[in-house]
Formats: C-alpha cells, structure tokens, sequence
C-alpha cells in the first residue's frame, strides 16, 4: 500500500500560489473518503485530481501575474497648469474689459434712468390733469400726489385713484417727486432732483421737470 510520501513536495508547490487556492485544494483533500483497502487506488485518483485541479486554477492566475509582472508601470500624467505669467496676461485682458465697458455701461444706466423719470413726470401730469377735470382744480401742496391716489378731505367730484396701486411711485433714484401747487412755471410744477437728489446739477444730477418736458413738447403746465 503506497503512503502519502510524495503529497508535500506537492503541497509545497501549492504553497507558492495564492492562498485562496491552496485553501481550495486542501478542502478538496479533507472532503475526500478513503475506504478500507483501497488506499493506493485513492492515493493514485487523489494525486491525479490535485495535479488537474492544479493546473486549471492555476494556470490563468499565472497567465496574468506573468502579464502584470511584464507589463510597464503606467504613468500618471500631470494636466499641465497655467503658468503665473498666463494668469496675469488673463486678469489684465479682463481688467481692461471692465474699464472700458464698465464707464459705459454705467452711464448707459444712469442715461436710462433720466429717460424714466421724464416718461414718470409725463404720467404724473396726464393723471393731473384728469384729477382738474373731475375736481375742477389741481392738487393742493398740501395734499400733494397723495391726491391721485387717495381721496382728499376737501374735494368733490374725486373719480380716482389716478394712478396704478396704492402708493405714488419714487423717482428711478429713489427719491419722492417734489409737486407744489401753485407752480412757479405753471399751474403745478412737478419735479426731480436727478441722481444727486439735490437741487441744481448738471448731466444725470439736474433736476427733471414737467415745465421741461412741456417746453419739448411745445405745451405750458
């Protein structure tokens, strides 16, 4: 009866390979049954099917350790940066952009919003003008243009409101539109202080007024 003698030589081979499948051929060993008798047959059969099992669970892992062994490390390559010299070319490109656009747009803005008050005042004295012919009368200073939003105490006649909402409109700055009545240039003179919100000035800070835009229209308030 043949012994196991020549198993470890086998076993030491395995124990080169990777862990996983030497713990798989030793199970298969374990799970193996030898009856009485037949130990030489089941030493010959189990020899046999160690060296199969061997050779086809191994040799793709081999296959592949060999292409990895032989294949060249790959190499990370870096994106090349933008150099300190490229930035500031960059920044300064943007930066004469912005200084050439910038003043214009800026006074394309302010341009713009002087456009709007003159098109505000304009609506203002249509709505005025439609509270005189209810109320036989403009506005007093002291009521103001609150009048063409909210009735006055002292009015008969009072159709309104004049205007769209409840609150009179600002200028484009943000300012109220100043309305006295009696106007110094007309029945009513109404009136913005400009970008500046001061009396005077002159490009987009002097005053926007409604005896202005009746002298361009060749009319009198």
């Amino acid at each position: 009866m043949h012994g196991y003698g020549h198993l470890p030589g086998m076993y030491s081979e395995f124990c080169q390979r990777p862990t996983d499948t030497l713990e798989l051929v030793a199970q298969f060993k374990r799970s193996v049954y030898f009856p009485a008798g037949a130990a030489g047959a089941a030493n010959r059969g189990l020899t046999k099917v160690l060296k199969e099992w061997g050779s086809r669970i191994l040799r793709p892992i081999s296959r592949r350790r060999r292409k990895a062994e032989a294949a060249p490390a790959r190499k990370i390559s870096a994106s090349p940066g933008y150099s300190l010299i490229e930035l500031l070319i960059v920044l300064a490109i943007i930066g004469l952009i912005v200084g050439l656009v910038g003043p214009r747009m800026l006074n394309y803005l302010e341009t713009s919003k002087v456009k709007s008050a003159r098109l505000q005042i304009d609506n203002f004295s249509k709505s005025l003008d439609l509270f005189f012919l209810d109320a036989g009368r403009y506005p007093a200073s002291a009521e103001g243009l609150e009048a063409l939003v909210r009735k006055p105490a002292v009015v008969s006649g009072w159709a309104g409101p004049y205007l769209k909402g409840d609150k009179v409109p600002t200028d484009p700055w943000g300012s109220r539109y100043n309305y006295r009545s009696p106007g110094e240039h007309g029945r009513y003179d109404l009136y913005s202080y400009g970008a500046d919100g001061r009396d005077g000035g002159t490009g987009n800070d002097a005053d926007i007024a409604n005896w202005e835009n009746a002298a361009a229209s060749g009319g009198s308030r």
